[in-house]
């Protein structure tokens, strides 16, 4: 999938490493769960299939695992309609009437999960999914993965504009104690990795305590 990225950036010569640098699509995250059977699917199919679409909608599976699914979809250059078919697929499993529906009823949980799927699809316009993603918080208001990837869409939002909030929204997150640990730790590092180069674009005076 990611293969896409580069053969455009060939075709037109600009620089396709570039197009893939933001907080959405820099934050790989998924290899850390490739002890579940369905990120390692997801990754080989690189499409929302139906199994991972029953995946996502089950009730017994950890929330950060099903985010590492998504993570492991992730995006093509030209955009996708995951958010949309994984919407199809509630509606005929929860009997959701209408988006609007969906947005009032849905736990935390799908809302995260919808919010980032949306998010992916079309990581270039991420208002709608930071909107789901801030009503998934609101649910989930101490889950640490729900916190850092409402935070990433946030910062995606900022990478044409402050730079010092590409890093500072998801940091905010590292920095809050309160939150519950539902991420592993190892997961929460790559994702770091990525962030942390954006620290110099901040006065030092001006940062949170990471």
């Amino acid at each position: 999938m990611r293969k896409i990225v580069v053969l455009i950036g060939l075709l037109f010569g600009f620089n396709a490493a570039a197009l893939a640098d933001s907080p959405l699509t820099s934050t790989e995250f998924y290899a850390v769960y490739e002890d579940v059977a369905e990120v390692v699917t997801a990754v080989g199919n690189q499409t929302l299939s139906e199994h991972l679409k029953s995946y996502l909608n089950s009730q017994g599976s950890p929330l950060e695992a099903k985010i590492a699914v998504v993570n492991a979809i992730g995006w093509v250059f030209e955009g996708k309609k995951d958010a949309e078919e994984f919407f199809k697929y509630l509606q005929k499993k929860r009997g959701y009437k209408n988006f609007d529906d969906f947005l009032a009823k849905a736990d935390g949980e799908l809302l995260i999960i919808m919010a980032y799927l949306k998010a992916l699809d079309n990581y270039f316009t991420v208002d709608e999914a930071a909107k789901i993603a801030k009503r998934a918080k609101e649910k989930l208001p101490k889950s640490y993965t729900t916190n850092i990837i409402y935070a990433l869409i946030l910062a995606q939002k900022e990478i044409d504009g402050d730079w010092c909030k590409v890093y500072a929204l998801p940091n905010s997150v590292r920095s809050d104690k309160t939150l519950n640990k539902d991420m592993r730790a190892e997961a929460a590092d790559i994702i770091f990795e990525y962030i942390d180069g954006y620290a110099k674009y901040c006065k030092k005076d001006s940062l949170p305590a990471s």
